[in-house]
């Protein structure tokens, strides 16, 4: 499970995520960039 975004570290949110998926390797990334990142290559795309 790839978990990314500053809502992941909400302790609530993290275990309604895992506990749908238990036996899952948890992998994170850039916690609080990625999704800002995201948001600028998807704006790049449609807006150029």
């Amino acid at each position: 499970m790839f978990l990314t975004g500053g809502s992941t570290r909400v302790p609530h949110v993290r275990a309604a995520i895992l506990g749908e998926v238990p036996a899952a390797r948890v992998v994170e990334g850039d916690i609080f960039g990625a999704v800002g990142t995201g948001l600028t290559i998807e704006a790049a795309r449609r807006y150029g």
